[in-house]
């Protein structure tokens, strides 16, 4: 019998890789935790660049919902999720890109501090310096 996170990476995993190369962000926040193979391929970093492009198509599917917004300085409360627009989640990619990409990682992590002043991108800059 599988446990459930070896579940999540045969079921989901596919789903989510499927999704985030069709440009739709949400699915990039569970890829990093679930699936870890995919996220050192250069076609995840590929398809996070492509996502700038095209958030706009999907900005009538915000807000969506999400485990955890890190960008967010406060964390849900229980079982609660968070909410996350358009530009939460576009920070949210910018910190992904800072996180895997050390050659540019400061120019992604101000983007995100730009776009919707990232709380975690902040921190991770202050401890750079």
């Amino acid at each position: 019998m599988l446990s459930p996170s070896e579940v999540i990476k045969e079921k989901a995993c596919p789903l989510f890789e499927r999704s985030l190369a069709q440009g739709f962000a949400p699915p990039a926040l569970e890829i990093v935790s679930w699936c870890l193979a995919f996220t050192d391929t250069p076609e995840y970093q590929k398809t996070l660049q492509a996502i700038e492009t095209s958030m706009p198509l999907y900005e009538k599917y915000f807000p969506q919902p999400v485990v955890r917004l890190e960008c967010k300085p406060e964390e849900p409360v229980g079982f609660a999720m968070q909410w996350g627009n358009g530009r939460d989640y576009q920070a949210e990619i910018y910190r992904l890109q800072g996180d895997s990409n050390r050659a540019r990682r400061l120019e992604y992590y101000q983007k995100a501090i730009d776009i919707n002043d990232c709380y975690k991108a902040k921190r991770r800059m202050e401890y750079l310096k």
